[in-house]
């Protein structure tokens, strides 16, 4: 899958954040709470990927959680990647920090 199949902005991070869940579900433990994907880091983190979008602009990010804190990590922006699976090593980089 490339940027390019893909057209409306709205499908496109849809589309990318479901790609991003497949492959995080291949490395950590996941559930589903409130048809959200939540998966399990090994530091003990929770970690859940969210879409943020609006007039001109889309990016994907992640929401950790620990048992007495709630925190966002970085935002990724589609357009600063090549494909969908640099997106996705750069968001796995975070998950291990």
């Amino acid at each position: 899958m490339t940027w390019t199949e893909i057209q409306s902005s709205n499908d496109m991070l849809s589309d990318i954040k479901s790609f991003l869940v497949r492959e995080f579900s291949k490395i950590y433990s996941f559930s589903s709470i409130n048809d959200d994907t939540v998966f399990s880091l090994p530091d003990g983190l929770s970690m859940s990927i969210f879409t943020m979008h609006g007039k001109g602009f889309g990016c994907l990010g992640m929401n950790y959680k620990a048992d007495n804190s709630n925190d966002d990590g970085d935002l990724y922006y589609p357009d600063d990647y090549d494909t969908p699976n640099e997106l996705f090593l750069a968001m796995l980089e975070e998950t291990r920090r």
